[in-house]
């Protein structure tokens, strides 16, 4: 089974005013889940919004880690729903390595066989 890798593309703040915190504060978290196999890439991505920090679990701009952000994202999405976007994302990418489908034209796909040396005996209106 191909493993979902969750990331984050960007983290957005609100700047100090002179408030109680001593610094910035993240209000919403941009966020990436994808699937790589077979040099094909799936992915889905999102944001969360935070609601505001409280003095006794505020962590400082710069002390937050990648993992942090990543777990705030999942808990913020619920169990249900991160499971639910690695089955989207395993179905997208078994679809890519085993297709169903394929587009295309067929009048613009050459022909298979080379053509016969010999009259397959049918007439022409010339003869």
């Amino acid at each position: 089974m191909t493993r979902t890798h969750w990331g984050i593309t960007n983290l957005d703040r609100k700047l100090p005013d002179g408030s109680a915190y001593p610094g910035s504060e993240v209000i919403c978290v941009y966020w990436i889940a994808f699937q790589r196999e077979q040099g094909h890439t799936v992915k889905i991505t999102g944001s969360i919004e935070l609601a505001p920090a409280k003095p006794k679990n505020w962590t400082p701009y710069l002390s937050i880690t990648k993992e942090m952000a990543v777990g705030w994202v999942q808990d913020a999405l619920g169990a249900e729903r991160v499971a639910s976007i690695e089955a989207e994302l395993t179905n997208e990418i078994n679809e890519k390595l085993r297709p169903t489908h394929q587009l295309g034209l067929p009048w613009l796909v050459p022909d298979p066989l080379p053509p016969l040396p010999y009259s397959l005996g049918y007439k022409t209106p010339e003869g």
